[in-house]
């Protein structure tokens, strides 16, 4: 590495045009790089007999799924659930095709059974959730 800096220290000509044709060399090089943005390729995948692709997650059914948050500026719960309401029947409305269907089950309310049984989990439990260290200081 020694020599290596002296020949350039006595030779700054030779020094410049080497890095200038480094620097062209892997400006060049480095363009040639083509980023792909199809994260199918990603996904492993298999040959079906007749010779076709398969993805391996074909029939995992969560990432079909959409979810949708409904938030208001303002704190108005009963508004927020109406405009739910109303968007989740406007859906299903223009669903109606019955051989071709789009929608396949929408999951936008708990019923209140199930939100009893989460309440009275939450009252149980809630101790063992909450981390001791929260509320000292250091």
């Amino acid at each position: 590495m020694l020599r290596i800096y002296h020949f350039f220290r006595s030779h700054r000509a030779l020094m410049w045009l080497s890095m200038a044709l480094l620097f062209i060399v892997t400006g060049f090089f480095s363009s040639q790089i083509h980023l792909e943005e199809d994260l199918n390729k990603l996904m492993p995948s298999s040959k079906n007999p007749d010779g076709t692709t398969k993805l391996a997650f074909a029939d995992l059914r969560i990432k079909d799924k959409t979810f949708l948050l409904f938030e208001s500026k303002k704190v108005d719960t009963e508004k927020t659930i109406s405009v739910c309401d109303a968007f989740v029947d406007s859906l299903l409305a223009m669903d109606t095709d019955t051989a071709n269907r789009v929608v396949g089950d929408i999951f936008y309310s708990i019923p209140e059974d199930l939100m009893l049984e989460g309440i009275g989990f939450m009252q149980e439990n809630l101790p063992s959730f909450i981390d001791t260290t929260a509320g000292r200081g250091r």
